[in-house]
């Protein structure tokens, strides 16, 4: 795993996602890539555009999976579980036109990768929220 690509990405993932007036912008990964494209990040850029996946496909490597996965549990400035995470989510989002249905697709995605990823590790979902002192 190229962690230093990892912790990159993890910090600059949402770099576009709000606009002048606050609001959240549609495609925020989709801007944040390019935007670090042009900065000369490519590599950090490839990771910020396949953190939604809302285009479908899957994700092609731990990397991805890491971001994709931590992005899933963090909700501000707290590790929480899933659960908690889609929670607030939908609360913030319902409104939005097919919001809903994209986000419990990609909570289905954060729900088996959370299996597998904790499962190679030898970690519960549990144990990662005291290991990291939530």
């Amino acid at each position: 795993v190229d962690w230093p690509l990892v912790a990159a990405a993890c910090l600059l993932h949402d770099v576009c996602k709000l606009d002048s007036s606050l609001e959240p912008r549609e495609g925020h990964e989709v801007a944040g890539g390019k935007l670090l494209r042009e900065l000369g990040f490519p590599a950090v850029a490839r990771l910020v555009e396949r953190h939604v996946l809302d285009s479908g496909g899957g994700l092609e490597s731990v990397e991805e999976e890491v971001l994709f996965y931590a992005d899933k549990r963090v909700e501000w400035d707290k590790v929480v579980t899933l659960r908690e995470r889609l929670a607030g989510l939908l609360r913030r989002y319902a409104r939005r036109p097919g919001a809903v249905e994209r986000i419990n697709r990609n909570f289905e995605m954060a729900f088996a990768l959370e299996e597998r990823l904790l499962g190679r590790a030898g970690v519960s979902p549990e144990e990662l929220l005291e290991l990291n002192g939530s």
